[in-house]
């Protein structure tokens, strides 16, 4: 999105640039990136896959398994059934009505 600015406030222009994710996820692979980053790399991951930032993880954790090890499992039941933005930062809770 660009933004342009007047005297009347913002006006957004929305742009959509092709990409080859697949591209992406194959160099995280060959690089050996999802392998040496752990259950990390994978949130990482996911946030290219979804385009959802997932930075309310540690929020999620600390209340609802506070002191657990950061395992591939963790990371899998706040992926399947957290909903993202109610941990996520108040920046990324925008009103898109």
């Amino acid at each position: 999105m660009i933004l342009e600015g007047n005297e009347q406030g913002w006006t957004p222009t929305f742009r959509r640039v092709p990409f080859d994710y697949e591209a992406v996820f194959e160099e995280f692979e060959r690089s050996g990136y999802n392998r040496e980053s752990g259950p990390m790399g994978k949130l990482v991951l996911e946030v290219y896959k979804t385009a959802r930032p997932l930075v309310g993880f540690i929020r999620w954790q600390e209340k609802h398994r506070p002191g657990s090890p950061l395992t591939y499992d963790l990371v899998d039941e706040y992926l399947t059934h957290c909903h993202w933005w109610e941990f996520a930062h108040p920046a990324y809770q925008i009103n898109m009505e």
